[in-house]
């Protein structure tokens, strides 16, 4: 079963807040979307994007490419319709990648101090849940930013047993437990605080998870989301090749480049009917900002959505 209803989606978007236009653009997005992406070869996104959107192919490649090495790239696809796996495994060969590596520090910080903590001042003791928590270095930051506040935080995660370049038997500095056919180990009710970082998207039984999440959550408790938000097409197409070269350069895992995992993303409107099934309700929402000083928004949209049960 689908997880967007079209006939309830847009009845949503109409009684959203909204002008007219705003309200026709996003459900022309909605009716569009997949238009050019279901028909291309999801072997050779690569080279579709450069030959047909360069536009696109640069905000994504400069992510993980210098400026001044992206003519090489050019050249390579220049040369004949490689697949994404001959591109990405040319890149590592030639050297032409470099580390960007982003610090969550910022926005962790700034989403803690600005709006989880001042939801309720008066709070003394938080049980937190990180779902898709990784190495757990983004959990371990809200828990710190949270107990500067003198706020005692149990701190837990999960994840699945292999994703990226985590493997079995993570040993982490908090209470950690794997998540098993989308089954969240917890008990009815049990967490004050959770976040789903860049995590959603990859979930194919949507439904299913979110009623787990739904169901170990307090009443009143707090649901953060980090996702993209994406539009159309061409941005599900950099969200693709974005994982593909996460994959290659960073995890060195080409056979996920040859077989991609799952991975569906939805905009803000979406997320937003999505979480309200499950009786989320919004306090806010917006761009994530990775440094305090010229803030713009990333090429692969990154957001937050914060909501209460």
């Amino acid at each position: 079963m689908a997880i967007i209803i079209k006939k309830d989606y847009y009845n949503y978007i109409d009684n959203n807040k909204l002008k007219k236009d705003e309200k026709e653009n996003i459900k022309n997005c909605f009716k569009i979307k997949s238009l050019i992406y279901d028909k291309i070869e999801k072997s050779h996104e690569i080279y579709f994007s450069y030959k047909y959107n360069n536009k696109y192919f640069r905000k994504v490649f400069l992510h993980f490419i210098n400026e001044n090495k992206l003519d090489e790239i050019s050249k390579l696809l220049e040369k004949e319709k490689q697949s994404d796996y001959d591109v990405i495994k040319n890149i590592k060969n030639e050297d032409l990648s470099y580390s960007n590596k982003v610090s969550w520090k910022y926005p962790i910080k700034f989403l803690t101090n600005n709006y989880i903590h001042n939801i309720d001042k008066n709070i003394k003791k938080i049980k937190y849940l990180d779902i898709g928590c990784g190495n757990g270095n983004k959990t371990l930051l809200f828990a710190k930013y949270l107990e500067e506040y003198k706020i005692n935080v149990d701190i837990n995660g999960t994840d699945i047993k292999s994703w990226g370049p985590y493997h079995q038997n993570r040993k982490l500095n908090f209470n950690f437990k794997y998540i098993d056919n989308n089954k969240l180990p917890y008990k009815n009710e049990e967490f004050d605080f959770i976040t789903i970082i860049l995590a959603l998207h990859h979930i194919e039984k949507l439904d299913v998870f979110l009623l787990e999440v739904k169901r170990i959550i307090k009443k009143n408790g707090i649901l953060l989301i980090v996702e993209h938000d994406s539009y159309t097409d061409k941005e599900k197409i950099i969200l693709s090749i974005q994982h593909k070269i996460y994959s290659g350069l960073s995890d060195r895992n080409y056979e996920q480049i040859k077989n991609p995992l799952y991975i569906e993303t939805y905009n803000r409107y979406e997320w937003n009917y999505i979480l309200s099934k499950y009786d989320f309700k919004l306090i806010k929402q917006d761009y994530l900002y990775f440094t305090e000083k010229e803030p713009k928004i990333r090429y692969d949209k990154i957001y937050y959505n914060l909501v209460y049960t």
